[in-house]
Formats: structure tokens, sequence, C-alpha cells
């Protein structure tokens, strides 16, 4: 059973209102040096340098709780442990807060003059945080500490901003095919990890493979062929660039949706479920044959298909595309604080967040299965899945794309791909729509990365 957190290393919310808890030490640096002579003795330090020592001790980290999430809790709990166990000459000091409101708590306190070391990241706080200087870029880090190297980590698990790194994706998701075994011995077809070792897994074999496994009661999909989801950004981007499309050119100063390549890609998946119509079913009771989703959903797949026996669980990476296969990573980051007292001892905790030492706590809560670090094996908690399926797709893992707009561009997709699905927009029509959606958005705001 892994650790929970224990009152002494674990503040609620209500620590922002008392800035002394946040700014206290708790215990104090100790000095390993040997007294000087006593002709050369030194002065006693005065109160507000005995202070500073003890300050430089605390390590300061502002944390998303999921209060009610075991799991969580747990694992988080035994993270912060093995980090007090590897640092003992520092205190660690968590800060939590939800989800939802961290972004204003981390801008309450920088305006009221308190700072963290470290900073619990998301993509979408990288701009606002980076702009009131609520956390700092860390290259300089990376370039400096000789136990790690700029060249450990993958290009997709590192948030940059303007061509500076600030945080490292301590929870990182790509995407693959999960397939439901049975239906495909049952209806005598070559699975995905066979079609694979063959070199055969392609868009096309996908499609293929779904249209033979739907079966239809009437005008009803009673058992799918395979569910994708070229209606969100972070999927399209894939099924776009297997096609060798972008979403923009590489300075990131025009949109691409009207190329031919982005064409063709979206009129694939069009096609997929307007035309060929093989989505539907459901993966968890047993009536999809494929499913696209990340390894998060594992959790969910133990929860419901496992303890029941429904069917045997399989797994493939993403098909092959004319382009090949890119696959997009989400990252949850870990960032450094902007103004902290301790950016040292910050650096040493986003550095723990992604070691070895917790990827298995990682595994635990979903994620674990794409480490930022290229010298890590990745976690895995169940049998079904392939550890060379997440390293082949981290080696050809990509940030998933975004902008300072992404919220606005994320709903009007999500109804764009509604109409096309509906056959009230075509291909072309969409694709245009979008562009020009872009060009206002990207000048408005620029992109992340």
């Amino acid at each position: 059973m892994r650790k929970g957190l224990s009152r002494r290393t674990f503040l609620g919310g209500s620590a922002l209102a008392g800035a002394g808890l946040l700014l206290a030490a708790c215990g104090q640096a100790q000095m390993a040096e040997e007294a000087p002579a006593k002709e050369e003795m030194a002065e006693e330090p005065k109160a507000a340098e005995k202070t500073e020592m003890a300050e430089a001790a605390v390590v300061n980290y502002l944390h998303v709780d999921l209060a009610q999430n075991e799991i969580w809790q747990n694992s988080w709990g035994s993270i912060f442990d093995t980090y007090k166990a590897k640092h003992p000459d520092l205190e660690l000091t968590v800060t939590g807060t939800s989800f939802g409101e961290l972004p204003a708590k981390a801008g309450a306190a920088q305006a009221g003059g308190i700072a963290f070391d470290a900073v619990y990241g998301y993509f979408a706080w990288l701009g606002p945080f980076i702009e009131s200087e609520i956390i700092t870029n860390i290259d300089p880090y990376l370039a400096a500490d000789a136990d790690v190297s700029p060249d450990d980590f993958y290009d997709a698990t590192k948030e940059r901003y303007q061509g500076q790194t600030y945080g490292l994706a301590w929870f990182s998701n790509g995407k693959e095919i999960w397939y439901n075994k049975n239906l495909f011995t049952e209806a005598g077809l070559k699975n995905p990890t066979e079609r694979e070792a063959d070199g055969e897994w392609t868009w096309e074999a996908l499609l293929e493979d779904a249209k033979l496994l739907t079966k239809m009661e009437g005008d009803e999909i009673v058992q799918g062929g395979v569910q994708l989801y070229a209606g969100f950004t972070s999927y399209l981007c894939m099924y776009a660039w297997a096609y060798g499309a972008d979403f923009w050119d590489e300075g990131c100063t025009m949109p691409t949706f009207n190329t031919d390549a982005f064409r063709e890609a979206v009129q694939f998946h069009v096609d997929v479920a307007l035309k060929h119509n093989v989505m539907g079913g459901s993966y968890i009771e047993g009536t999809q044959a494929m499913f696209n989703t990340g390894s998060f959903n594992v959790r969910t797949f133990e929860a419901n298909i496992t303890p029941e026996g429904i069917f045997e669980i399989g797994m493939a990476p993403m098909p092959n595309g004319p382009a090949g296969r890119p696959v997009a990573l989400a990252n949850n980051a870990m960032y450094l604080g902007g103004s902290g007292a301790n950016p040292d001892g910050g650096w040493e905790f986003l550095k723990h967040t992604v070691s070895a030492d917790v990827v298995d706590e990682v595994g635990a809560m979903g994620g674990g299965r794409y480490v930022a670090n290229k010298n890590i094996t990745p976690a895995t908690t169940t049998d079904y899945e392939d550890v060379n399926v997440y390293l082949m797709q981290a080696a050809n893992s990509r940030i998933t794309p975004t902008i300072l707009k992404q919220a606005d561009f994320n709903a009007a997709w999500t109804e764009t791909w509604a109409e096309l699905v509906e056959g009230s927009l075509t291909v072309p029509e969409a694709l245009d729509r979008t562009q020009g959606q872009l060009e206002n958005w990207l000048a408005e705001g620029g992109c992340i990365q």
C-alpha cells in the first residue's frame, strides 16, 4: 500500500491564506564544514541571516490535489516521500488546490508576494504563467546539471514557448489502437498486432478490417468496427501527420488546413464515419473491434473488462500512413517557479518527478507509459500492454500542437466536424473555413510551441 499524504507534508489550499506557513522554515540546513580555529571564528549569523538560511531549505510546491481520488493521493504521497528521502536537507511544503482553481491560486499568490519553487503545469497555462513570471526557463538547469542532459528527454515531452523550455512532462499520453482479440479470432482475421508484425498495419488495413467486423441490424450498428476521434484536435493532428499534413507552417506563422494533404487526411476520416459507417458499439462492453485511445484508459479497462473476462484485450501502435505515423503526446508538465526562494530545490523536485524513482507511481495513476527521459523504461500495469509499442511511439512522438486561442479552435473544429459527418459541409468547405479562423487566432495570440 502506498503511503498517503501526511499532515506534516501536505498543506491544503488554505495554506495560501497564511503566507507564514509557506515561507517559514520547517528545518534548518545542516552545516557540514568544520568550525574554524578560535582566532578565525566566524561571527554568529544575525537573526535575519538565520531566517534566510532556514528558508533556503524549504521547497514550496503548488500542486493539483484530487482530494477524492485515492490512487492520486497515494501515488503523490509516495512521490513526495521519495523526494524527501533523496533530499533530507530540504523540507517540501505542498500547497494543494483543485485543477480548475490552480491558475487563479498561482496568480493570487504572485500578486501577494508569495512565490513557488515548483508549480504543477498544464499546456493551457503555459503562456499566462510565463507572462506573469510565475514560472521560468529551465534550459540553464538542463545545461548545467551533471545528472541529466537536454538530449536525455524526448522533444515532445518538453513544454516550450518561443524557443525556450519551461517544463518537463511528469505525465504524458500518446494514443494507441486497442482491440478486441476475440472478435478478430471469430472473424478469422489477422489482428492489428499480427498485421504490424507482417508490415501490413496501415490506415487502409484498419478500414478494411473495420468494414469486415461491423455488424448491422437494420440501420443500427450492433457491432462497430472502430472508433476514431477526428472531431478532436488532439487526435486530428496525428491523422493529418500520417498524410504529410500539418496544422501550420514551420514557423507557425500561417495555418495549412487548405493543403491537398490535409484534405486527403480529413476526407479519409469523414468516409470512415459517413460513407463506410463503421463507427459504433462500445469497446468496454465488447461490441467494438478497435478503439483509438490513450493508455490512461487502462484503468477503465481493468475496472470494466478484465474482472468479468468480457474479452481478451489487444494493443497495437497507430497505423502507418503515407507519411508515417507520428504520435501526438499530451502532457501535464512540472514547472520551475519564477521567483521562488529555493530554485535549486525546485529544480531537484522537477527532476524527481520525471525520474525512474517515480515511474511506477505515475503508472498507477494512468501515466508512466510515455516517459520524458529516453533512458527510463516505461511502466505498465497489465500483461496485455506492450512496452515496445510505447517505446516505438515515443521515438516517433511530437507534442500536440496548440495555440493561445486553443479553446476557441477546439470548440470550432468540433462543430465543423459534426457538420462534416452529417453531410451538410464538404471537406474543402470545412477546411477553408478553419483556415480563415486559424489565421485570425494566430494573429491574435500565436502558437504556444
